[in-house]
């Protein structure tokens, strides 16, 4: 349970420092390798759900800027 927890906490963590990130450089086009260098993700980036997260943001991130 107590695993479970924590897990779940640094990935809310990552997903906000991601999120931060994203703000930050609001108008540039951003990838993969970009965000996991300014968050420094490390091992976090195998998990499925921030995998998914980073995925979603790139594709709205590149939307918008065309």
């Amino acid at each position: 349970m107590y695993k479970t927890k924590e897990k779940l906490e640094q990935v809310k963590k990552v997903k906000q420092q991601i999120s931060d990130c994203i703000a930050f450089e609001e108008g540039k086009v951003l990838n993969k390798g970009y965000i996991q260098s300014k968050v420094k993700i490390g091992r976090q980036f195998m998990n499925p759900e921030i995998r998914d997260y980073v995925k979603k943001i790139l594709e709205v991130s590149h939307k918008d800027f065309h």
